[in-house]
């Protein structure tokens, strides 16, 4: 008898053997759920029992599903018909509520039941609930590869092409096993590819500007080498970044450059792409299929790219008020849920931060928020130099720049294709020249817009610099621009003081009445102001009254101490929607700051054109010299 039992033995082992033989995909699924079944001693023997293995690569459930039917059956895998009595294999493709009674019913008669699924999101409730383990796969890893290698009777490979191979896709990993040479750096580039990181793409050190990410960005690749090398656990890590800044100013490009720097995957999508899935539903189910793309890969990069599309719970109105909700929230429990995001950092991107749910911001979730202004004249110089070739080094270049101010990264790249299709056509190497020749013509500005910009901006200089005794002022106007894309700004106050640690009415309206000295300036001077003074966001119009908003409706320092709308939530808008007594009250005091305005000018005429002379003269004024005038002339 136990003769009978050993061959009995040895024929289902010869049987394994065979079949593992067949292909490398089924040997690494047989050895990989071997080896996350070892401490299953009931599922392994056949006594009664319900482990549930979660395989989070869909696509290699097919294979697994045959792997684990080898292992726990030993049956010919030929063969559509199970085994009486034995181990059933049951494999969960998706989760449709209408197949949870029919799947439940199916299994209750099986003594030994292994279930595989894709998340436990899939599994019926009651299987959740009434299972002995719940495991999770694990990946091929370095002893296995080489064991791969040797039954296939292929060339052995290294120690470090083995472990840039284990963060490889499975199916492209088995694929990769059977090359008969197979060095280091093909198995980098196959992990790069799976892992979403862009091989064309820079790294963060060879990129120009981003002084104020790049600091980050340097502590964050140190920290992904300690975690790895077990210094420190994920949990010291950094949970996100949120980039914020002007339209082009490259937060996509930051995104990428530093996926490759990490030597991480990235991830990227964006509000947008989950909407053009269809309905909420839809939506959602997009929503999770990023983020278990994201936790599959892990540890990985997310690149939600106009985060400020998500929107905000408290602007919320309408008949999509519920729709909108229940997006936000799902965001918010996939960043951080009850079960957390794994080894997923966050970097998201806006123009707008003021426009995104605070719940998303805050610690724990995207924490940490950068902001990403325009390049000065060195950085365009590096920017330049880097699109067009360092071969293209040339004092010139700085100069070339400088008249460029207001450009954006993106506006500087676009500069670079053109120039390099200039020197294609020349058939010769990118040059300055090529440079100059594919700049927009220089738009010279009137006489008499630089004249009025001029008093305009020396309007806040003088009224600032009489509500303020510590405070400094640098002006300046342009006399010419080569256009862009980009809003290009005639002129430009720079202010420089001890900020308050609360503001009280007093100092909300000395801001109000600084922000309205430029239209009363030109009112003073030319007898109406110009369209320079609103018409966008950021405005001095725009700044003045989303301030007196504040003070009526959130912060009570007006004929009421209603708290009416979060002080953080207010833009100009708001304030039509006000009732008509706070309406009335926020532009009562938006009129008395102007006339102060003027008031306080009239008062410093001979300052206030002397002032404007110079930056006329000069075009640029330093915060020493505007000083200088200033107690000169008073």
């Amino acid at each position: 008898m136990n003769r009978e039992r050993r061959q009995s033995r040895l024929s289902r082992r010869q049987t394994v053997l065979e079949s593992l033989r067949r292909g490398t995909a089924l040997f690494l699924a047989y050895s990989s759920i071997t080896r996350t079944l070892r401490s299953q001693f009931h599922l392994m023997t056949g006594c009664p029992s319900t482990v549930i293995l979660l395989v989070p690569d869909m696509k290699t459930l097919g294979v697994h599903r045959k792997a684990a039917e080898l292992l726990l059956n030993a049956h010919d895998l030929r063969s559509p018909r199970y085994i009486a009595n034995s181990t059933i294999v049951h494999g969960i493709e998706s989760h449709r509520k209408k197949d949870d009674g029919r799947l439940i019913e199916e299994l209750a008669g099986c003594k030994t039941v292994l279930i595989l699924a894709r998340s436990l999101d899939a599994v019926p409730a009651e299987l959740l609930a009434a299972a002995d383990a719940t495991l999770t796969l694990e990946r091929p890893d370095v002893r296995l590869i080489h064991a791969a290698r040797a039954l296939l009777k292929r060339t052995p490979i290294d120690h470090q092409a083995a472990v840039a191979l284990t963060g490889c896709d499975f199916h492209v990993l088995a694929r990769a096993l059977m090359k008969y040479h197979l060095d280091v750096d093909d198995a980098v580039a196959l992990k790069m590819r799976c892992a979403g990181v862009p091989i064309a793409c820079h790294s963060l050190e060879d990129l120009p500007g981003y002084a104020s990410l790049k600091p980050w960005a340097r502590s964050l690749i140190e920290d992904l080498a300690r975690e790895r090398s077990g210094e420190i656990g994920w949990q010291d890590v950094d949970r996100g970044v949120l980039i914020h800044g002007p339209p082009g100013t490259g937060k996509t490009f930051f995104a990428s450059a530093l996926a490759r720097s990490c030597g991480i995957p990235l991830v990227t999508a964006s509000v947008s792409k989950w909407q053009s899935a269809g309905h909420l539903g839809n939506l959602l189910a997009a929503m999770n299929a990023t983020f278990e793309k994201a936790r599959s890969q892990q540890p990985a990069i997310l690149f939600l790219d106009e985060l400020d599309s998500i929107g905000d719970r408290t602007r919320f109105e309408g008949e999509h008020e519920v729709y909108s909700t229940q997006v936000v929230n799902h965001l918010l429990e996939c960043i951080d849920g009850a079960e957390g995001r794994d080894k997923i950092i966050v970097v998201a991107a806006t123009n707008f931060p003021e426009a995104i749910d605070p719940a998303l911001l805050r610690s724990g979730r995207i924490e940490r928020h950068v902001r990403l202004d325009l390049p000065d004249a060195d950085e365009r110089a590096d920017i330049l130099r880097f699109h067009m070739g360092y071969s293209c080094v040339s004092d010139d270049l700085g100069t070339l720049a400088a008249d460029l101010d207001g450009w954006t990264p993106a506006d500087l790249e676009r500069l670079a294709r053109e120039a390099k299709r200039c020197a294609r056509g020349r058939q010769r190497v990118p040059q300055i020249q090529d440079l100059a020749d594919a700049l927009p013509p220089l738009q010279t500005v009137l006489d008499q817009t630089v004249s009025r910009t001029s008093v305009h901006e020396a309007g806040h200089a003088v009224v600032a610099l009489l509500l303020w005794s510590d405070m400094k002022v640098a002006l300046s106007v342009r006399k010419s621009y080569r256009p862009s894309v980009s809003v290009i700004e005639l002129g430009h106050a720079q202010f420089s003081h001890c900020q308050p640690d609360v503001y009280t009415r007093e100092s909300l309206e000395d801001l109000i009445c600084r922000a309205l000295a430029g239209a009363a300036a030109e009112h003073l001077v030319l007898g109406a102001h110009s369209d320079g003074v609103g018409g966008r966001k950021g405005s001095d119009i725009e700044y003045a009254t989303r301030l007196a908003t504040q003070i009526v409706a959130s912060y009570g320092m007006g004929r009421s101490l209603m708290f009416a709308l979060d002080g953080a939530k207010i833009d100009a808008n708001t304030a039509w929607h006000l009732p008509r007594q706070m309406r009335s009250e926020i532009m009562g005091i938006l009129q008395s700051q102007f006339e102060r305005a003027k008031s306080l000018l009239s008062d410093h005429v001979p300052i206030l054109t002397s002032l404007a002379g110079h930056l006329l003269e000069k075009g640029k004024l330093s915060a020493d010299e505007v000083a200088t005038i200033f107690h000169g002339c008073a």
